[in-house]
């Protein structure tokens, strides 16, 4: 057990110590305001004060936290530039100072501090990943706060060599979102003859072909590769989650109707083989009411009541997007991370608990934050599936030194092996096998 002192004691204090230490260094924490108590403590000490007691790792406060609630200005808490190369995975321990005060580095970017600052939105009304600290420094793809936890370790090491620290833990999460189940079949009369229209007027023959071709029954829907995607997970020991789109058909909301069979046979089945979540649609955003529609639509369905959530088009507006999925009874959200960059958009590949810092209080929601996403690499970063598979084993291996939880996300459209997701499926094979 660590026993940090602290003359001044919030919940932002009892919040990031208790991840750093529980959560991902494995060992209990207590905090104490107590000198006394803190001079006849016999286990490993921290001090986290301006003045040093005399025994422990000595910790300078940057003092972020002990503030209460968001500073208005756009203007930077730390020293990032200097954060980055001190942090550098093959680099050595940093030292600790005021500037780089490993606690309230790790506070403001797994409370995701700067997303309560004022910035422009993009077209989504979504935090952007270019105006994040750790896009504009180039940490973005570093598990930040996993690094400075490792290396508050390491400073307590020459001071207790004999204390016993286990073995940080690792595992890998396959989590698919189903946008659109099929490409061709259960459209409905009027979607599907737009659909011939449209592929006529373009002259595109040769997809024309492959409609008509699944929809007599002649040839596998490309989208329906859900066989193939349990067959790689066959004997991995890993347990996929799926997130299905159960929104009211709109322009970014495109799936079949809830009521559509197939599509019901569809998740019936992949309720038995996996976790399910719900994904709430594009058209939900600020809208608990619609989200409980689809919660109620999916739980009605897979006959399982509904726990798990990743947002559609990763929308998330702090704190709302999370109060409002806690009022619906939703545990955990999968949605921490950009559609458009590969890496840790809150610093860290380890679960956390949301802190809603409008409230400043630590909530039950946790969060598990994803470190790629196929959409990422294939429409924004513009990758060959060889150089994907390459990326996604640099920050998998990150995570297996540093401990947490990696998770990739896959959309079953991009497994389709048609036009430019030609050669997924043998990435996604093989990032399965290195993430074992």
């Amino acid at each position: 057990m660590i026993l940090v002192y602290s003359p001044d004691i919030t919940p932002r204090h009892r919040y990031i110590f208790d991840f750093i230490f529980n959560d991902i260094l494995g060992v209990a924490s207590v905090l104490t305001s107590k000198k006394e108590e803190y001079s006849i403590w016999e286990g490993p000490t921290i001090c986290y004060a301006e003045d040093y007691l005399g025994k422990g790792l000595h910790v300078r406060p940057h003092g972020l936290l002990s503030e209460k609630l968001v500073r208005e200005s756009g203007n930077e808490l730390f020293a990032w530039e200097n954060i980055k190369r001190a942090s550098n995975p093959v680099g050595s321990p940093f030292e600790i100072s005021r500037d780089l005060d490993p606690f309230a580095i790790a506070f403001y970017l797994i409370s995701r501090y700067e997303e309560y600052q004022a910035f422009d939105p993009d077209q989504h009304k979504r935090f952007p990943s270019s105006a994040s600290v750790a896009y504009k420094y180039q940490f973005l793809e570093i598990p930040l706060v996993n690094i400075i936890a490792d290396q508050v370790k390491t400073s307590l090491f020459p001071l207790y060599p004999l204390y016993s620290w286990p073995k940080v833990d690792y595992h890998f999460i396959p989590t698919f979102d189903i946008d659109i189940a099929f490409a061709h079949l259960g459209k409905g009369f009027l979607r599907s003859v737009a659909a011939y229209i449209k592929l006529i007027m373009k002259g595109e023959t040769s997809q024309l072909n492959e409609r008509i071709m699944t929809v007599l029954g002649k040839r596998n829907d490309p989208y329906d590769n859900f066989d193939f995607q349990f067959e790689v997970l066959k004997g991995s020991g890993l347990h996929p989650v799926y997130f299905i789109l159960l929104g009211n058909y709109g322009k970014y909301d495109k799936n079949l109707s809830h009521n559509n069979k197939k599509f019901c046979r569809l998740i019936k089945k992949l309720s038995h083989k996996a976790d399910l979540g719900i994904h709430p649609s594009y058209a939900s955003f600020g809208r608990p009411g619609q989200i409980t529609v689809e919660i109620n639509r999916l739980s009605a369905i897979s006959g399982r009541p509904v726990t798990l959530s990743r947002q559609h088009f990763l929308r998330i507006s702090m704190p709302h997007t999370y109060r409002n999925l806690m009022q619906l009874d939703i545990t955990d959200d999968y949605s921490m991370g950009y559609s458009d960059q590969v890496g840790f958009r809150a610093g860290t590949a380890t679960p956390f608990f949301f802190y809603d810092l409008l409230k400043e209080e630590k909530t039950d929601l946790v969060i598990h934050p994803f470190i790629f996403m196929d959409s990422a690499f294939i429409d924004n970063l513009k990758f060959s599936p060889e150089r994907a598979v390459i990326k996604a084993a640099e920050i998998v291996r990150l995570v297996k030194r540093y401990g947490g939880e990696a998770i990739g996300i896959w959309h079953n459209y991009a497994l389709g092996e048609t036009d430019i997701y030609l050669h997924w499926q043998s990435a996604f094979r093989e990032i399965i096998k290195l993430a074992l």
